[in-house]
């Protein structure tokens, strides 16, 4: 069993991925190798737990509780909506794309964003070789010797990001963001209320210059006559660049106008984006993979289209089904989403009721998960990757750094304040802990939030001799 590497990106199909991990295990130390040892003899020990507590089940309670999960499907399918026009977007490769879309000579080259000790995400370039986000760069540069690492602007992300979000809002008013590059909009109203197609003025660029986007592929130069044709003399290369001035009309169908937000996108920020659309957001988020990058997929609000769509989908594509869960399920014979089903009743013997129910919304391509919109946010968080650190001094800085970026992230995210903080830690052992405190008042500045979690860390440190972090 391997948990370590997952190549289920974008971009990284049919990657040899015994080499991949085994330049992995041979370039992590002997911390890294011992934490994902225990980890696999936890999902083994659990897997074991799983299937001798199986081994007892009678014919008559596996039959019980399939009549059981059956009145659940049943009441599950009373509440499906078919009527809503869900659409996820993500950036394709945010990050990276940013990088090479501001740097030309990085767009023909395998890169990553990030540092030594982590990366943010990567080109698909780069990806070809299974070099993916949270990855280290010493170890993704043993994957891929020729890859170029950039370091992280995040203001320059979050600027684009804000353009990005702009452009959402005008379909949606209430859109929410997954993160700086994903979104998810409702887009019912609007497509009911949309009667005429829409003409947008396009600007592509050609030309022996390529440093503005987007470009016009070379191998499609089908320009029409009536475009009309600036010629520019670029400051950055002293280059001439071609910009060629057009129009292009979107219809009022949902694909038509999917595929114009995407090409405001694009003419607004040389970025692409791909999107998903759907009855729900987690089947939305499932597509949107589908024709990564620059392209959409529409699953058709039919419920039998649906479930054959979830029947031929792999488990560990869906939102929320991690590596150990995939193994435990594995370990069951379910492979794909129509086997959730199909063992819907061991899967009520060994899981929770609220897992188990999970899993059989999942089956049938009912929205499995909430998401708050950004109005009704709960949460808010900041968290950041650093080389080991022992100094309880150092630690407590970056700390106070992170409770002051939190503090000002607030009013954007329309939390006032809030009754606990939680610490999350991982240690040079790759161990991760996680503990919270409860208040009983309003946290709403640095001055209090700063001395609850530094007590956390003083009290998790101070038994744990010689812990780096």
């Amino acid at each position: 069993m391997a948990l370590t590497y997952c190549g289920d990106k974008a971009g990284m199909a049919s990657l040899d991925m015994n080499r991949i991990k085994r330049i992995i295990a041979d370039n992590t130390g002997q911390d890294f190798q011992h934490h994902e040892k225990q980890v696999e003899k936890q999902v083994e020990e659990r897997i074991k737990n799983k299937c001798e507590m199986l081994s007892y089940a009678t014919n008559e309670q596996l039959k019980r509780l399939e009549d059981e999960a059956d009145s659940v499907a049943i009441k599950m399918e009373e509440h499906r909506s078919i009527n809503r026009f869900w659409v996820h977007i993500d950036m394709d490769a945010f990050y990276a794309s940013v990088e090479c879309r501001d740097n030309p000579e990085l767009r023909t080259v395998p890169m990553a964003v990030g540092g030594n000790s982590m990366l943010a995400t990567s080109n698909y370039l780069a990806r070809k070789f299974g070099v993916r986000s949270a990855m280290p760069g010493f170890i993704a540069k043993k994957l891929c010797p020729d890859l170029v690492i950039v370091p992280c602007d995040m203001h320059k992300y979050i600027r684009e990001s804000n353009i990005v979000r702009s452009i959402f809002q005008y379909y949606d008013p209430n859109m929410f963001m997954g993160g700086l590059d994903e979104a998810y909009l409702d887009l019912t109203d609007f497509v009911g209320q949309r009667i005429f197609p829409v003409k947008c003025k396009r600007i592509r660029y050609t030309g022996d210059c390529i440093c503005r986007l987007p470009l016009i592929p070379s191998n499609n130069q089908n320009i029409s006559e009536d475009a009309e044709r600036v010629v520019i003399i670029c400051n950055r290369c002293n280059k001439e660049r071609i910009a060629i001035i057009d129009y292009i009309v979107f219809g009022t169908g949902l694909d038509d106008i999917v595929n114009q937000i995407r090409f405001e996108v694009e003419q607004l920020t040389g970025l692409t984006c791909s999107a998903g659309i759907a009855t729900n957001k987690m089947l939305a988020k499932i597509c949107t993979d589908l024709n990564k990058p620059n392209g959409q997929f529409y699953l058709e609000a039919d419920r039998y289209k649906i479930i054959d769509f979830m029947n031929s989908l792999k488990i560990r594509k869906v939102p929320g089904i991690g590596p150990k869960c995939e193994a435990v399920l594995k370990s069951i014979g379910v492979e794909k989403c129509s086997d959730l089903f199909e063992k819907r009743a061991k899967i009520r013997y060994i899981f929770t009721n609220l897992h188990s129910e999970w899993l059989l919304k999942v089956s049938l391509g009912l929205d499995a998960w909430e998401i708050d919109k950004v109005n009704n946010q709960k949460s808010a968080g900041i968290g950041r990757s650093f080389t080991p650190k022992q100094n309880f001094t150092e630690l407590c800085q970056i700390l106070y750094k992170l409770c002051h970026k939190l503090i000002k992230s607030l009013p954007s995210s329309r939390i006032v304040g809030g009754r606990s903080a939680t610490l999350s830690i991982k240690f040079a052992t790759f161990d991760y802990i996680t503990r919270c405190k409860s208040v009983d008042f309003v946290i709403q500045n640095v001055e209090m939030l700063y001395p609850i979690v530094e007590g956390l860390l003083k009290k998790e440190l101070g038994g744990r001799h010689d812990a780096v972090i």
